[in-house]
């Protein structure tokens, strides 16, 4: 089973502010933990892995805390990763001022790290539970625009190659295609491609497809995370050897 990757805390603010030994707390804990320069240097683009949390330390006396809250939860760059303000020399009124700028959470001074970690994995599941809900209903908006689509295809062939060019197109894949076979056949027949629209009935061999005969097999869908790792390929992997084809997917 391949590694689940660490969750990525990045800690931002003021290094003396910071609880003694948080860092090693982090890393303990099992995540992969950054620091970065407050204010965040650069244009505020989306980075291509922004951070899952940030921790923000900061004196509760500082007078632009809630300017500096506000800027980190709404930055284009951390793409609305939840922020956690560790708060110096704070009360009450400091966190209230963290919570209100746009902090998914806030701890004065003494931070208790037991319950620091009990608020960082409520702060994941909870974005994990929302982007999960996004992503369902961009799936359903998805599905209800090509249905919408395959209902104005007239022919059988229209409908395929409308159903592998919008999957195609919004998963950004460089191949899609649509396989038409039945339990017990050794062969299939493309009936559509996203990468060549032009192929609309081309024979294969299901061998060289084990991911389709699994499919078929288990009646159920079929990931492969690498095909050059995992033991569904096994077989076809030493033809690919044999015959000094390379596979790039």
């Amino acid at each position: 089973m391949p590694e689940e990757p660490k969750h990525r805390i990045l800690l931002v603010g003021d290094a003396g502010a910071r609880p003694d030994g948080l860092e090693r707390f982090l890393v303990r804990g099992g995540f992969q933990v950054t620091e970065a320069a407050f204010p965040p240097p650069g244009p505020d683009r989306p980075e291509p892995r922004p951070p899952d949390l940030l921790i923000l330390s900061i004196a509760a006396k500082e007078a632009g805390l809630a300017e500096a809250v506000r800027d980190l939860a709404t930055a284009a760059r951390f793409a609305g990763a939840p922020v956690i303000v560790l708060l110096a020399d704070g009360g009450a009124d400091a966190v209230t001022d963290a919570l209100q700028a746009g902090a998914r959470d806030a701890m004065a001074s003494p931070v208790h790290f037991g319950e620091l970690r009990a608020r960082i994995d409520a702060d994941l599941r909870l974005r994990h539970d929302l982007s999960e809900a996004q992503d369902a209903l961009r799936t359903r908006d998805l599905l209800f625009d090509i249905f919408q689509e395959v209902s104005s295809a007239l022919r059988a062939d229209e409908i395929f190659q409308t159903l592998v060019r919008r999957v195609g197109h919004a998963f950004g894949l460089t191949h899609c295609s649509f396989v038409l076979t039945a339990p017990g056949e050794d062969k299939g027949r493309v009936v559509a491609a996203y990468e060549n629209p032009a192929i609309r009935d081309l024979r294969v061999e299901l061998e060289r497809y084990p991911e389709i005969q699994e499919a078929i097999r288990t009646e159920r869908p079929v990931l492969i995370p690498d095909v050059h790792e995992h033991p569904l390929f096994e077989a076809i992997r030493r033809r690919w050897l044999q015959q000094r084809i390379e596979v790039n997917v």
